[in-house]
């Protein structure tokens, strides 16, 4: 397959960081969306925010979600509802974000093994 350059958005892998940027301890776990900040990893002109969630759960139902900021529509948003415990889930999240880095999130209650989310690229 090729493809040529286009004008407009271009993909900015952020490679492989050593570490999550955010774990199961720096996590607010609860029934309500919380502002995320990614304004220390993302440049001004980020737009569309790629996030590696992964996540194991020994306990609960619980789901995954991101949002931009004060964007209530339950259609506009991205899920990982993991079904089985004990297992690990992996996925790619992508949410839109303003020239503020922030987004919300909501990671319901559960008991968590693993909980990570990693900022993995974004479009700008």
């Amino acid at each position: 397959m090729f493809f040529r350059k286009h004008r407009g958005h271009r993909f900015v892998d952020r490679g492989d960081p050593a570490a999550a940027d955010f774990n199961k301890d720096t996590l607010t776990f609860g029934m309500q969306y919380i502002d995320l900040d990614l304004s220390g990893i993302l440049p001004k002109s980020a737009r569309l925010v790629m996030l590696r969630l992964k996540v194991e759960i020994s306990a609960g139902a619980p789901a995954c979600i991101v949002r931009s900021k004060d964007n209530t529509h339950s259609a506009n948003k991205d899920v990982l509802q993991p079904y089985v415990l004990d297992t690990c889930y992996y996925k790619n999240l992508w949410v839109a974000c303003g020239s503020d880095g922030i987004i919300q999130c909501l990671f319901m209650i559960a008991t968590y093994t693993i909980c990570d989310l990693t900022v993995g690229g974004w479009f700008e």
